[in-house]
């Protein structure tokens, strides 16, 4: 079924989708989802009824879910937008497939809609599209990277130019070819090479990939990093303790100062009494 053949939202849904947006979030909550997991699928659709302008009750269909699954946007999210489609049939079945939101909404703007925004992102480049397969650099990338045959390689727009990156099936973005190789349960490239004797070369492919060698210094670099900040910490440590220690010392040197003061005038008017006596 296309989606122009789902029920399109009316302005009296667009009236009241910030209570049914609020409702669903609750219905995570109370089903155990954190509370990260709940906003992050919660503003999935908000987003997806601000594109696609459905009825609810539309969204909650299988139809529309297996729409929303195939559409590209999702496979680049890593299939969350399915994911979060698939929690509200969820909700919709758990509540009996309802006509009116069970809660209303507290005004968050968690739940807010804007459908002005979702228009501009249908008309907007998406900032993943699927890479020209017979061109040099895709067929150089799965070489280099020797991706299965029905992985795919995306385009990322970005500013400071297109980088490559390959997609499984799944939907996932993958950017390095230590990363694919954990994915597809392979021995790293690296190692394998060191096992039969052959030079280790960088792995990566496309602008800003990294490589094998490149990761693994970044691992010392951090490693390195991560020792320093522990040493500063300890050597912050030990000025404050020292620092703490020269306040005690001085207060207590005042404070002896001050008894003693007091002691000579002691002194002073036991003199006088004997005086005037």
């Amino acid at each position: 079924m296309p989606m122009e053949d789902l029920e399109n939202a009316t302005p009296e849904h667009h009236a009241v989708i910030s209570d049914w947006i609020c409702s669903f979030h609750r219905w995570m909550l109370s089903n155990d989802r954190k509370e990260g997991t709940a906003r992050a699928y919660t503003r999935s659709m908000v987003f997806l009824y601000e594109e696609d302008q459905k009825s609810p009750a539309a969204m909650a269909s299988q139809e529309y879910f297996e729409l929303t699954k195939a559409s590209l946007k999702n496979k680049i999210g890593n299939g969350q937008r399915s994911a979060s489609v698939r929690l509200w049939k969820m909700f919709f079945e758990e509540y009996g497939h309802p006509t009116e939101p069970p809660e209303k909404s507290d005004g968050s703007k968690l739940f807010q809609v804007n459908l002005e925004a979702g228009e501009a992102r249908k008309t907007s480049t998406p900032q993943n599209v699927f890479a020209d397969e017979n061109s040099a650099e895709v067929k150089k990338l799965r070489n280099e990277l020797e991706l299965p045959g029905d992985w795919s390689v995306a385009k990322r727009s970005r500013n400071s130019g297109d980088l490559l990156t390959a997609m499984s099936p799944g939907g996932r973005i993958y950017t390095s070819k230590q990363a694919v190789d954990v994915r597809l349960g392979r021995e790293p490239t690296r190692l394998r090479k060191e096992s039969t004797g052959e030079p280790t070369v960088g792995e990566g492919a496309g602008e800003g990939e990294e490589t094998t060698n490149d990761t693994a210094n970044a691992g010392e670099k951090r490693k390195r990093a991560e020792s320093k900040r522990a040493a500063a910490k300890k050597e912050a440590s030990a000025t404050a303790t020292e620092e703490k220690d020269k306040t005690k010392e001085k207060a207590a040197a005042k404070t002896k100062a001050s008894k003693e003061d007091k002691g000579e005038t002691s002194e002073k008017d036991k003199d006088k009494e004997k005086k005037a006596k």
